[in-house]
């Protein structure tokens, strides 16, 4: 089976798949706002998941969301805490992404985040 992805010279749309370890709109949103402004470096709109990576290229953005454990308690107290939950979240959206690709490599995630919130005492 062929690739989806294609090389940035290609007339063709290159995919990046992202997937994310909660279902929250907010963190989903988070993410989404982080690589459209990493790809496009602000020359998008921000209203597409389409970017433009050069004259010749379309960079499609294709973020699967997933409700996965974070391993750590709901509120998650000090940084390592929270660094290990977010850790936990990216690894097993990334899992999940996989197992829902199945056989087909060209719908594996190329990246996966976690984003947890946690509580510091100062």
């Amino acid at each position: 089976m062929a690739d989806s992805r294609t090389s940035p010279n290609s007339d063709r749309p290159q995919i990046i798949r992202v997937a994310v370890g909660s279902k929250n709109p907010c963190k989903i949103e988070a993410v989404r706002k982080a690589f459209r402004e990493i790809l496009d470096r602000g020359a998008n709109d921000g209203n597409s998941d389409n970017v433009t990576a050069s004259s010749r290229s379309v960079v499609k953005l294709e973020i699967s969301a997933f409700d996965v454990p974070s391993g750590v308690p709901d509120q998650p107290f000090g940084d390592p805490e929270t660094r290990q939950g977010a850790m936990n979240r990216a690894h097993a959206a990334y899992n999940a992404a996989v197992e829902a690709a199945g056989d087909d490599f060209s719908q594996y995630p190329d990246f996966a985040v976690g984003l947890e919130g946690g509580l510091e005492k100062h």
